[in-house]
């Protein structure tokens, strides 16, 4: 059960690091820092408009059902991207949108199957564990993506996402078969359909004190994360134009791709040891 968990989070998180490196030389190759700014603006705006479509859905069609059609979903979306850029066409800003949602959506969708699948004692003890095998993912992604960029060009990044992506749909039924029976969440097996209204979590926040904090703090760590991103996109601009200036051989987007690589993966090296000696 364990193994099949941990692979599962491996296999989704090295697919969205190499879709998340990615869309960095796609944007920002022909595009600008204060691009990359209202992108992320769009993907909020998105994202306000599909979580009551997800939550009518999810009412609907039940957990399990709704799990499968969104890693469809989304695979089919990188199946047209690849298509597209094949055909030359701009697509580094509805593909950086695009990233955006898919990282809000299958990340939480995983973390919600494993919450669903085991009771809180065992989630105590194995979660850990389950985001070990997820962080080597978040450092495998980033040297792999930087790797083909430069050897094979962007668009088969895609179709490696896309056949990562695909490898984890057999194991989100199968890893939930595969929790022993003491070991599992009955309370959500017995509420496959979820009766959650988009008002009740916003009413729910608006009682809770503990949840009002927690949304300040992700409002400030996001305004942190943009504005430091801004400067980040805009120092690596100028040093893609200095560096393909003094090298004709390399192209800017490789340099962005190479640049976003090594950046990623310090970040999840760093944020791994940081779990292992500070937070453990």
């Amino acid at each position: 059960c364990l193994s099949l968990f941990a692979l599962y989070a491996y296999l989704l998180l090295t697919s969205y690091y190499v879709l998340r490196t990615l869309r960095e030389p796609l944007l920002l190759s022909n595009g600008s820092a204060e691009l990359k700014s209202y992108a992320y603006a769009m993907v909020a705006v998105a994202l306000l408009v599909l979580l009551p479509l997800y939550s009518a859905v999810l009412r609907r069609v039940g957990k399990r059902r709704l799990n499968r059609w969104l890693t469809t979903f989304f695979v089919t979306n990188l199946g047209s991207f690849y298509l597209l850029g094949r055909l030359g066409a701009e697509i580094g800003l509805i593909y950086y949108v695009w990233v955006g949602i898919f990282s809000v959506t299958i990340l939480t969708q995983f973390w919600a199957h494993a919450a669903d699948c085991f009771n809180v004692e065992s989630g105590q003890r194995l979660f850990p564990t389950i985001m070990v095998a997820a962080t080597v993912g978040a450092l495998s992604g980033p040297p792999l993506a930087s790797y083909l960029f430069s050897a094979l060009g962007p668009w088969p990044l895609l179709l490696v996402s896309m056949g990562l992506l695909t490898l984890t749909m057999p194991l989100a039924s199968s890893s939930g078969r595969a929790v022993p029976e003491a070991s599992r969440n009955l309370s959500a097996y017995a509420t496959e359909r979820c009766p959650c209204e988009l008002a009740n979590g916003f009413s729910l926040l608006l009682r809770n004190r503990y949840l009002q904090l927690l949304a300040v703090m992700v409002v400030l760590l996001n305004c942190v994360n943009t504005t430091g991103e801004y400067l980040l996109s805009d120092l690596v601009l100028q040093h893609a134009a200095t560096a393909t200036a003094a090298d004709a051989s390399l192209s800017r987007g490789e340099y962005i791709a190479s640049f976003y690589g090594r950046f990623y993966f310090s970040v999840n090296l760093l944020t791994a040891l940081t779990q292992v000696i500070l937070v453990a």
